[in-house]
């Protein structure tokens, strides 16, 4: 299956349909919870970054707060975790 849509390639994983080849933060929680498997561990895609620069919340557009809070719902958490030392580990459970 060739396709470009994300959500159908996992869908399809998940149904043993075949593999894919899919951006971490997608898979992560099919991944922690044991429903997909890396299955060529030591190789890696090349990476892409996502930066969101602005200045203040003050006076912002609806539509950046609104592309924000999207990014960070979606992607948020598994960059979180991945990035988190075991320091912050700590205080975010502790919380």
């Amino acid at each position: 299956m060739i396709t470009d849509d994300l959500q159908l390639q996992m869908n399809a994983a998940l149904q043993h349909i075949g593999i894919a080849l899919l951006p971490e933060p997608i898979v992560f929680a099919a991944l922690q919870q044991g429903n997909l498997s890396p299955v060529l561990p030591d190789w890696h895609a090349a990476e892409h970054r996502i930066e969101l620069l602005y200045l203040t919340p003050r006076g912002m557009l609806p539509a950046v707060r609104s592309l924000i809070d999207f990014l960070s719902a979606h992607f948020g958490e598994a960059f979180a975790q991945r990035t988190q030392t075991p320091q912050q580990s700590v205080q975010a459970s502790a919380m």
